[in-house]
This record gives structure tokens, C-alpha cells and sequence, in this order.
């Protein structure tokens, strides 16, 4: 039977197989739903449900829902677990994984779920709790093979199956066998596929790849993301100063790093974090109030300068129409260019490009979508208000664009540079500022080249 893959559609009837007590049911039901959808619809569940639910799944399903679930869920399911239930959970996850429970749960806690794992559990989980949370050795998993660069392809092939139970074959790495030499440092890496139709007597180090993508324990994982994406891997070894192995990184688990980045630069590029709507109002309020008071008190400074135009205002009152379309358009073009360069900061792509070349480019675009918007602007302008106010309502409002999507452009170029050289987070502050930088001036430079021409 092909796999359900819309859970929610589903909840109805497994509450009605709950409340009817029709386990057996139940527990066929769910061997045919993809723990990836289990895990989408979990919080429609009550707590009464889930721990029914988890409990009824094999202990296959059960490790792989556990691992997508939040880390607020998977502390909830494990408080209502006995300890004999949550030994065998912990010692199926991934060193990885339970390390990152671990890090989210409080001290007295841990100590409680350090008692339960194995020894030799335990001890595959401490290598990932020794490095920073952000570091490549934080999400490394240490359940991989390795085999002797001078083993023949049958020795090779009966280390693999000695290593590796049926049933927990879904727990160790085998797309990508890792060759080491006498002294266990890596020299290469063989594909599973190659060592089974290899001839039984040749040597591993004849077919193995000496080219390794590799990394540090150490390393930040936007570094490691950055390695997956450019070379676009599926897996990379982590290696000790060394040369021995540590662990694996694989492209799902960097894959998840690279998503909430980007959830939290697209929260932040709005003066805000990614998760919010989970927390209290009290603390969603306090977290979007700074920025928001710097844009506020902004706008002030926009409206001074309108005040100080008012005579040029009072003269030529269709000026105000075009007003809001020119700042909004100075605003648009600032944000997009910020976005640009603050995503371009985040990924890496300008550590490839010098920062004058950034934002060179940036202001050459910027320039030519003045020019462009600008144009066709004062020519909308002249057909609608050429008769009444003449050429020159028309040259100021094409030069009121232009110069405000030049400033724009200007501006979103520079301030992500200039805020991480103050060690400001640039998605942080960018987004907020740079709309009402960007009305500031170009409501400022559209009322002054107004003043100028009709002073003439």
C-alpha cells in the first residue's frame, strides 16, 4: 500500500480508533504514515493522544518521528515516558540528535537520560556535546564504516555486514564507505554501489576517490553549508587535526541548518525572529518594540522635512500626488538592494567578491532603474499635469525619482557593510531602517529639486 502523505486529512478517524480503543486498528493505520506527516499534524493531537500514538508506532517510526519533531514536543513525549521506554528511544536517534535534545533540556534532566544511555550509547553521544552548538561537530553522526585501503573487495564487503545488524541498517551511513590507512587517517572514499560489483580480489585503494570534500569539527555550519552547496554534496566527513575520522555530515541534516537561517534572517531583515508565534505577547511585543521606535521616531524626521517644504507645497499643490509613488519606490529599490547584500553576507556569496564590487554593482543597477523609472515617471507626469504646470513639474518629478532610487540604492548597498563593521547583526537592522532612510531622502531631494526649478 503506497504511503499517506496527508495526515490531517486523518485526525477524525484516528481520534475516533483512540476513543474506541481500536489499537490494533490504529497500529496498522500508522505503519502506513510517513513519520514526516505524523509529525506535521502532531500538534492537533493532545497529549493523551500522542503518547498513544508514539507508543503504537514500531521502533522504526517511532525514532524517525521523534527526530521531526520540535524539541518542546520531544521533551513532552519523554516526560511521559518510563525510563525503559526512553532508553530504547535514545539509543536508536542519531549521536547527533540526542545531543541537541540534550542541549535544550534543564541540567537536572539530562543527568537523568546520561543515566540511561548504554555505555557504549553514551559514549558516541558525549564527541558531539564537546563542540559548540553551531559548530559541524555538533551535528555530526558517528555511526559510519570504514575499511583498510589494502583489503581486498571481498574483506571489505564482510567488515560491511559484520558492522551492520538488518535491523539497524537504517541507522548507519552506507551510500559512502570511508577508506582509512594503517595509522586510521582518511585517504579516501569508495560508493557501497562500487565495492558490490567490483571483482572480489581487488584492492580497495584501486577504486576508492582521493578527492575529499572534508571538515572540521570545528567549523561553523554556514561554512559547511556553504561547502555542500558548491560542491553540491550528499555527505562529508568530519576529520580531527589528525586526519581520523569523527563523524559524518550529511546534506539533510546541514539542509535543516540552512532553512532555519534562513527563517531567522527573513525575521530579522523585518526587525523580528523566526519562532514568535509560539511565545507569550508580552515577549512578541518586546522583541519587535526596539526597531520599531527607531522607524517611528523616523518618520518624524519625514515629516519635519515636509513641513519645512510646505511653501513650495502650497504653490504647486500636484507635487503631493507623486510624493507617496516616489518614496515608496526609493523604499522598494533600498529594501530590495539591502536584502540582496544582507543574504549575500549570510550565504557567503560576497566572501567570492570584494565589498566595492558589491556595492559598485549595486549602485550601477540602481542608476539605471533611476533612469528608467524615472523617465517614464515625468512622462506619466507631463500627459496628466503638463498643461497646468508646465515642463517643470514634469523635470521634477523624473528627477525626484531618479534621485530617490539612486539614494536608495545607495544606502541598501552600504548599510549592511557599514552595521557589520560596527559587529551590528545586518539583518537585524537593515530591514527596519532602511525604508525610512530611504523616504527621508528621497521626500527631501524630490521637495528640493522642486524648490530649485520653481524658482526660476
Amino acid at each position: 500500500m503506497s504511503k499517506i502523505n496527508f495526515f490531517p486529512l486523518f485526525l477524525p478517524e484516528i481520534k475516533e480508533m483512540i476513543t474506541l480503543r481500536d489499537y490494533k486498528s490504529l497500529r496498522h493505520f500508522l505503519t502506513q504514515v510517513d513519520p514526516v506527516d505524523l509529525a506535521e499534524g502532531w500538534q492537533a493531537l493532545s497529549r493523551e493522544e500522542q503518547s498513544v500514538i508514539f507508543r503504537l508506532l514500531p521502533r522504526r517510526l517511532e525514532s524517525q518521528l521523534f527526530e521531526e519533531l520540535e524539541v518542546e514536543e520531544q521533551q513532552a513525549l519523554l516526560d511521559g515516558l518510563r525510563d525503559s521506554s526512553v532508553q530504547s528511544l535514545l539509543g536508536n536517534l542519531q549521536a547527533s540528535e540526542t545531543s541537541q535534545l540534550i542541549r535544550e533540556l534543564p541540567e537536572k534532566v539530562v543527568h537523568r537520560f546520561l543515566g540511561l544511555l548504554k555505555k557504549a550509547q553514551a559514549d558516541s553521544v558525549t564527541p558531539s556535546l564537546q563542540f559548540s552548538e553551531k559548530s559541524v561537530g555538533s551535528l555530526m553522526r558517528t555511526r559510519f564504516i570504514t575499511i583498510h585501503k589494502d583489503w581486498t573487495t571481498q574483506e571489505a564487503l564482510e567488515r560491511i555486514r559484520v558492522n551492520t545488524r538488518l535491523r539497524h541498517v537504517d541507522e548507519i551511513y552506507l551510500e559512502t564507505i570511508y577508506v582509512a590507512d594503517a595509522s586510521e587517517r582518511l585517504v579516501g572514499q569508495v560508493p557501497l554501489k562500487k565495492i558490490i560489483v567490483a571483482p572480489r580480489g581487488m584492492k580497495v585503494d584501486q577504486m576508492m576517490e582521493k578527492r575529499i570534500h572534508q571538515l572540521n569539527p570545528e567549523s561553523d555550519q554556514e561554512e559547511a553549508s556553504n561547502l555542500f552547496k558548491k560542491y553540491k554534496l550528499t555527505s562529508a566527513p568530519v576529520v580531527s587535526q589528525e586526519g581520523r575520522m569523527l563523524g559524518i555530515l550529511l546534506v539533510r541534516d546541514i539542509f535543516k541548518v540552512i532553512e532555519q537561517e534562513t527563517e531567522e534572517d527573513f525575521a530579522k531583515m523585518a526587525g523580528t525572529q523566526a519562532g514568535l508565534l509560539s511565545r507569550s505577547i508580552f515577549f512578541i511585543t518586546k522583541t519587535r518594540f526596539p526597531w520599531l521606535i527607531v522607524t517611528c521616531l523616523g518618520y518624524f524626521a519625514v515629516g519635519w522635512v515636509v513641513n519645512h517644504f510646505r511653501g513650495t507645497l502650497a504653490k504647486v499643490i500636484g507635487l503631493t500626488s507623486f510624493m507617496p509613488l516616489i518614496a515608496a519606490m526609493g523604499g522598494n529599490v533600498g529594501s530590495q538592494t539591502a536584502t540582496a547584500v544582507v543574504r549575500g553576507l549570510a550565504t557567503g556569496e560576497i566572501r567570492s567578491l570584494s565589498r566595492r564590487e558589491v556595492i559598485l554593482k549595486e549602485i550601477c543597477v540602481g542608476f539605471f532603474l533611476g533612469l528608467l523609472y524615472g523617465s517614464g515617471t515625468g512622462l506619466a507626469s507631463h500627459l496628466i499635469y503638463g498643461i497646468q504646470f508646465g515642463w517643470r513639474f514634469s523635470a521634477v518629478v523624473g528627477l525626484g525619482m531618479f534621485a530617490s532610487i539612486m539614494a536608495a540604492s545607495i544606502m541598501g548597498a552600504l548599510e549592511p557593510f557599514i552595521f557589520e563593521k560596527l559587529e551590528i547583526d545586518p539583518a537585524t537592522a537593515t530591514g527596519p531602517l532602511i525604508t525610512f532612510c530611504a523616504d527621508f531622502v528621497s521626500t527631501f531631494t524630490y521637495l528640493s529639486v522642486a524648490t530649485f526649478l520653481f524658482m526660476f
